[in-house]
This record gives structure tokens, C-alpha cells and sequence, in this order.
């Protein structure tokens, strides 16, 4: 049943990672475009911040420990 569990919880922790990815690309696109004086000075940490926590998701060498 662990097993189960640990796939599911990874399979769903993947799909995070992808969609995270993907949002911050369109992020990405929107601001390349429609930028101008009037944007964030934050916007590009927050694409930063996105595109490391997408891959963050994605990393297949973590391992999950029992607390």
C-alpha cells in the first residue's frame, strides 16, 4: 500500500512540476511582449523563483524519508 501511495504522491508532484514549467513560459511570453516601464521589478525574480520550483518538482533523485 506504501508503494501505491509513494507513486500516486510522485505521479501528482511530476504533473506540478510540468504545469509550473509551463506557466512560467507563458509568464515568460506574456512579459517579452507586453512588458514596459509599468511592469513589476519583481516580475523576473518570479519567473526565476517558478522556473526553480518547477524543477525542483521535476528532480527525480530526491528521495522522500520517513520523518
Amino acid at each position: 500500500m506504501s508503494n501505491i501511495i509513494q507513486t500516486v504522491f510522485g505521479i501528482l508532484l511530476i504533473a506540478l512540476g510540468w504545469f509550473q514549467i509551463r506557466a512560467s513560459r507563458r509568464y515568460f511570453r506574456q512579459l517579452k511582449l507586453h512588458g514596459n516601464a509599468e511592469m513589476s521589478v519583481f516580475a523576473p525574480l518570479a519567473l526565476w523563483s517558478a522556473l526553480v520550483f518547477g524543477a525542483f518538482l521535476l528532480n527525480p533523485d530526491k528521495k522522500v524519508t520517513k520523518c
